[in-house]
């Protein structure tokens, strides 16, 4: 349920108010609140399993001004301030489905099933929904959970621009923009502590040691690997699984100076030119395995802000340059002239951006916390790819 106002407020001719106020009533996806069914799991003061509550207080203030110095009124000082909030999209509970209601029947496409639905297709009993008769077995099967106090993800946006017009055609304009997300989705694995620590390492060698150098070491690979992976609290209390959960920690900032220049469509030509200067900087650019280049995991499950670097959204330069240009010939000649020989238009365009981030990733568990689809180095993480 979403209700706004909005108001124009003109105050001087030369300057004008837009102050508005939105609000959202979104409930928690169906998916997300079957986390219940494994209440019987709950461990107070570690870990519960109650129906996630939802937002109530998502009111959203917009202010904007728009003000033309002097009396000349060819510029314009333009500003504003906005909130948005996202929604939680049901494929975070589909994914993390509890024990009690998360089987599935695996059928065999490669070899033939006669009759297969004629037969009953895929037969209930045995899968799909599972009761638990102990503690200890829901607790050693659960391997996923939804926070309780669901925040919805928010983003801030701020800009402010001058614009000024010149021959009659001709507009530039100078915008800072910025942009700042809180709450937003991160996949963890919170049971899971990294065995690999600033303190605890192997050192890295750029050249081979010698034998007095690794005996001189007191951290082995047997030392190491001997740390647990599970948080002692969580193995105390049964839980023995990975256990993914969807935060609401990971956060964002975007700052941009933008550049452009118009051409107003006069004597057959209109043009554009547009400069961005950019930094985006996050923790948490990728929940799902949607690429490979953004692990969808941080590398170290205790410290989400270890990740935040350059986002894989980061583009620090853009120039993008078009144009539409309508043909002048034969516009007073004959009909058939006019509409076969001219009546035509080309609009070219070109964007070039700098590349993609990425990260710099191993195949191998380099940091034994047991998650190989988030392998790398206890290190600034980012590392520039053309593209």
């Amino acid at each position: 349920m979403y209700w706004y106002v909005n108001d124009n407020w003109k105050v001087r001719p030369n300057l004008t108010l837009n102050l508005g106020l939105r609000y959202e009533y979104t409930t928690v996806p169906f998916g997300v609140r079957l986390q219940k069914l494994n209440k019987i799991a709950d461990a107070p003061g570690l870990i519960t399993f109650n129906e996630p509550h939802y937002p109530k207080t998502n009111f959203m203030p917009r202010i904007g001004f728009a003000f033309s110095p002097g009396g000349s009124q060819n510029a314009s000082i333009r500003g504003g301030f906005g909130m948005g909030y996202d929604v939680l999209y049901d494929n975070i509970g589909i994914l993390s489905p509890m024990p009690e209601f998360g089987s599935t029947v695996d059928v065999d496409l490669t070899s033939p099933s006669p009759n297969f639905l004629k037969n009953g297709g895929i037969l209930p009993g045995g899968s799909g929904v599972t009761t638990f008769a102990t503690v200890a077995a829901a607790r050693a099967a659960t391997a996923n959970h939804t926070v309780e106090e669901e925040k919805l993800p928010v983003s801030e946006q701020w800009s402010l621009g001058v614009q000024h017009t010149f021959a009659k055609s001709y507009t530039v304009e100078a915008r800072y923009v910025g942009t700042r997300g809180y709450h937003l989705n991160v996949q963890e694995r919170i049971n899971i502590q990294s065995k690999v620590s600033p303190s605890l390492f192997l050192p890295t060698f750029l050249s081979a040691p010698s034998q007095a150098q690794l005996d001189a070491s007191p951290i082995t690979l047997s030392t190491i690997r001997a740390v647990p992976s599970l948080i002692p609290a969580y193995a105390a209390a049964g839980f023995t699984s990975n256990i993914v959960q969807f935060s609401l920690f990971g956060s964002s900032i975007y700052h941009g100076l933008a550049l452009q220049m118009n051409r107003r469509f006069t004597s057959g030509l209109q043009f554009q030119a547009a400069y961005t200067f950019s930094h985006t900087i996050d923790d948490s650019t990728a929940d799902f395995f949607s690429t490979v280049i953004t692990p969808r995991r941080p590398q170290d499950f205790q410290n989400v802000a270890a990740d935040r670097s350059n986002s894989a959204l980061d583009r620090r330069h853009r120039l993008t340059v078009s144009a539409v240009y309508d043909f002048p010939w034969f516009k007073h000649s004959n009909w058939f002239l006019r509409n076969f020989a001219s009546n035509f238009e080309i609009a070219p365009a070109y964007t070039v951006e700098t590349g993609e981030w990425g990260d710099v990733q191993s195949t191998l568990d380099s940091n034994i916390n047991g998650d190989s689809r988030r392998s790398s180095c206890l290190q600034p993480r980012r590392r520039s790819q053309s593209g």
